[in-house]
């Protein structure tokens, strides 16, 4: 169905001046301020008002049109599912004995950090008592983010210190063997509108994608992937769920969330293991061919940052297509007349399906041709 133009405020009035002057060719005075400028104008803006009103109202009936909190009413109405809010990243911390001998109780609350690459800090306080017991050197702790978002999947070994140090213990360390993750911005309208199109298709459950509708459904899970390889009794005899955050890795608390979700999504007698996913980095190497004189200093951070936001859309154990990170460089401006890989010549692909690509910190290294 072809869109439909709505009529401008300009026309709607220079509709209502037609029509009073093809009743009364007399009336004549249009000035600004006049009766007939003030009861035609205002004639107008109620129209203009009252069409702009019921296309936001028939817009909010439809998955792909509804915005904002017409979508959270529409999602909540037609399918039970709510948006997803900002989560904190959950993870574990290993406490190591420093100077004292004796039992060391560690409180729930306890808070530790890790650096930042702008230089703060981001904290995380343990959410279990534990005990670091006489004869012992260490003990593990699971951890909460202070803060909501991505910036505490803090990498395994980033959490190194003991904000307050403990009476008991003041020479006490702390690191975290795994990666700390699941934390994730609160959910994007294009990212509920994706949930809900996967709804009707999986209300039977226990198919894969269901599965997958189901790990999404969990708080910080950006990407999940179904394997069946391991279904077979002799390989194992389960069905794999590897997911990930917005970062495209897990570990085993994030797992352990979507094991518990997906329990009402699995078909009897299916087991399924939720696994963490795990980045798999790249860097990569593009030549640009560009007109002549064209920013080269804008064009750079634009294709980084078109290509970047490609390879964080991919998910675990998906591809790097060539083509598509070409495609995705090239859009960024037309000044951009041409673009080549110089790292790899065939797509790439995770080297296992449990991996999702991404790019390392350096990124993308560019050289630009000129024409």
């Amino acid at each position: 169905m072809s869109a439909t133009a709505l009529p401008t405020f300009r026309q709607l009035y220079d509709a209502g001046r037609a029509e009073v002057q093809a009743r009364d060719p007399r009336l004549t005075d249009w000035t600004e301020g006049s009766a007939l400028d003030a009861v035609v104008g205002a004639g107008a803006v109620i129209a203009d008002e009252t069409m702009r009103g019921l296309v936001e109202l028939f817009a909010a009936q439809f998955v792909d049109t509804a915005t904002g909190a017409d979508l959270d009413a529409l999602a909540a109405d037609r399918y039970g599912l709510g948006r997803k809010a900002a989560t904190a990243a959950v993870g574990e911390v290993r406490f190591t004995r420093g100077g004292s001998a004796a039992l060391v109780v560690i409180p729930a609350g306890t808070l530790v950090s890790a650096p930042t690459a702008a230089g703060a800090r981001v904290r995380f306080r343990t959410t279990l008592e534990v005990e670091l017991a006489e004869g012992s050197a260490t003990v593990s702790a699971p951890v909460r983010c202070e803060a909501l978002g991505v910036e505490g999947n803090a990498e395994a070994g980033a959490i190194d210190l003991v904000d307050a140090p403990l009476a008991a213990d003041p020479g006490l360390t702390v690191t975290n063997p795994a990666r700390c993750a699941g934390g994730a911005a609160a959910e994007t309208d294009p990212q509920l509108r994706d949930r809900l199109r996967r709804f009707f298709t999986t209300v039977r459950r226990g198919t894969v994608s269901a599965l997958e509708a189901g790990a999404l459904n969990v708080p910080g899970v950006a990407f999940a992937t179904v394997d069946e390889q391991f279904i077979d009794h002799e390989d194992g005899g389960y069905v794999g769920v590897y997911v990930g955050d917005p970062d495209g890795a897990g570990n085993a608390a994030l797992a352990a969330l979507v094991a518990a979700e997906l329990e009402r999504w699995r078909a009897a007698g299916v087991r399924v293991a939720v696994l963490p996913a795990e980045r798999q980095e790249l860097t990569l190497a593009m030549e640009l061919t560009i007109s002549r004189g064209a920013d080269q200093s804008a064009l750079r951070g634009d294709v980084r940052a078109a290509v970047r936001a490609h390879l964080d859309a991919l998910g675990v154990g998906e591809p790097l297509r060539l083509s598509r990170a070409l495609s995705a460089a090239l859009r960024t401006s037309p000044l951009a007349l041409g673009a080549r890989f110089l790292s790899h010549t065939a797509d790439v692909a995770p080297s296992a399906p449990h991996r999702a690509l991404r790019l390392t910190a350096a990124g993308l290294s560019l050289r630009f041709v000129e024409l």
